[in-house]
């Protein structure tokens, strides 16, 4: 019919659909009418390529259960369009890695009520906003609502109790275009916001701070490694703060850390 073909991106392969646009006066955005439709376009100014929102929503499952990323998720697709020959699929392999995160970050957004908001008075998540914490550690939603007003013997029932726990085999390959890895929500998550942290640990801290009655360990391993580190590598392990007795993570409390003693 002379329509412009969209390229739509579905959990069963890649198709080419004539799509046509209302044009009637006073109607909405092309990228708004996909939308409206289940679709996630590519662009907000010329969309040529939409992706089926519902396939999107599965792939957030499979990557969290399955982990499978992009890379074989769209391998997955590209053989489903042209089973003989998954090359021949048009390549918006470059595309799904963008929409992906921007899909991501949309459905934070209304997980954590902050997609219904006027845009004239948007408000960026405040730190560690953007998590699921655990729901039966005391926090400001279940404690009693004098809790400021308890004497100390009932304060002390209301207590955190967590632990520290580190992998030193979760190692990250230095970035070739270290301006490409921009961050969306920094700091909103479990982990801190990477300036604010680097700006906070760039003094190292000794053990010659310690209280003279406390014992030092004398952890030198680390430091040792750190001499003669994979410059391939910045990050040599992960550390995370949980709740000790449900190991929900906490908000703001899982870093990386670019040396560690391997074991």
């Amino acid at each position: 019919h002379g329509f412009g073909v969209l390229t739509l991106v579905h959990d069963n392969g890649v198709h080419g659909l004539g799509v046509n646009y209302c044009k009637c006066p006073g109607s909405q955005p092309l990228h708004e009418q996909l939308l409206v439709h289940g679709l996630f376009p590519a662009s907000t100014a010329a969309p040529a390529t939409a992706f089926h929102y519902p396939s999107l929503d599965k792939a957030l499952v499979e990557e969290a259960e399955c982990h499978v990323t992009t890379e074989p998720w769209w391998k997955k697709i590209a053989r489903l369009t042209h089973p003989d020959d998954p090359g021949a699929t048009v390549n918006k392999y470059p595309v799904a890695l963008r929409v992906r995160r921007e899909h991501r970050a949309l459905s934070q957004y209304m997980d954590f009520g902050l997609a219904h908001q006027d845009p004239a008075s948007r408000r960026a998540p405040d730190p560690g906003e953007m998590v699921y914490r655990c729901v039966a550690c005391p926090f400001i939603w279940n404690v009693p609502p004098n809790f400021n007003d308890l004497p100390p013997e009932q304060k002390d029932l209301y207590i955190n109790a967590w632990i520290l726990d580190g992998n030193m085999k979760a190692e990250h390959t230095t970035s070739r275009r270290p301006g490409n890895n921009v961050q969306i929500f920094p700091g909103t998550g479990f982990f801190p916001d990477p300036v604010d942290f680097a700006a906070k640990t760039a003094k190292p801290m000794t053990d010659k701070a310690l209280p003279p009655d406390l014992l030092c360990h004398q952890h030198t391993a680390a430091g040792a490694v750190a001499g003669k580190a994979d410059p391939s590598r910045d990050v040599r392990g992960i550390l995370s703060l949980c709740c000790a007795r449900h190991g929900i993570l906490l908000a703001g409390g899982t870093v990386d850390i670019p040396f560690a003693e391997k074991y």
